[in-house]
């Protein structure tokens, strides 16, 4: 459905998805200094914030992935009036 690509921007917006990638790419290259080598403690709090971060961005993106794909089969089981498709969509999405 067109729906889809909007309502996924507006989420997108919502979790702060942009801002959270941002952060992430900040942090690495924060762990990239070497005197954050230095101070172990320092290191492994930025690798815990990037850890669960790109977490959450992997999360967000194989939902995405997933209601995408989901959208398309959804689309060819109407357009081929296709009963066990639809049904295959209902159980992704169950998921």
């Amino acid at each position: 459905s067109a729906k889809w690509p909007k309502r996924s921007s507006n989420l997108r917006g919502i979790f702060d998805l942009d801002q959270k990638l941002k952060q992430l790419e900040e942090l690495r290259h924060k762990s990239e200094n070497p005197q954050v080598w230095n101070n172990p403690g320092q290191l492994q709090k930025i690798n815990q914030e990037i850890s669960i971060l790109q977490k959450i961005c992997d999360q967000w993106n194989d939902l995405n992935g997933r209601m995408e794909d989901s959208l398309v089969l959804l689309e060819m089981a109407k357009e081929a009036d296709d009963e066990a498709s639809f049904q295959e969509v209902v159980r992704d999405t169950q998921a």
